[in-house]
């Protein structure tokens, strides 16, 4: 039982991998990144709730890599159905949310790597994807 174990975790972790090491995608030029001078901004924008996100590219962001995690489970992620946990989530708030994906985060269910893995997704495309996964647990709505 102990090997089944050990072979679950370490196709998870080669699946995880592999989707790290796929074609790095262009990205269109009318996303601008959050950079060291555009943070306050973005901070300020986050801070009002004037935040913009694109769902169909937390979608395609999701689909490169969250999936791993968060369709079963895995590392303790919150199951894309698991709408108590996603409220649980959504009352943080967005920007604790976006903090926690871009930095990390250790908390009471497991663990979240820096971006979930994603080290080419942009702070935008961590924005949109924190806002599908919302969607999909049942918890976007007009204040967030």
């Amino acid at each position: 039982m102990k090997q089944f174990g050990l072979i679950v975790v370490a196709m998870s972790l080669g699946l995880m991998l592999i989707q790290c090491g796929g074609a790095k995608e262009e990205k269109p030029a009318a996303k601008a990144e959050v950079s060291a001078e555009t943070a306050p901004v973005a901070e300020a924008t986050a801070a009002t709730g004037e935040m913009t996100y694109d769902l169909a590219n937390g979608e395609a962001i999701y689909k490169k890599l969250c999936f791993a995690c968060h369709d079963n489970g895995l590392a303790g992620a919150a199951k894309h159905t698991d709408q108590e946990r996603w409220a649980e989530s959504a009352a943080k708030g967005v920007p604790m949310l976006i903090k926690h994906v871009t930095e990390g985060y250790q908390g009471k269910y497991g663990m979240l790597p820096p971006k979930g893995t994603c080290m080419d997704c942009t702070d935008q495309d961590i924005i949109d994807a924190v806002h599908y996964q919302l969607k999909m647990g049942g918890s976007l709505n007009s204040s967030n």
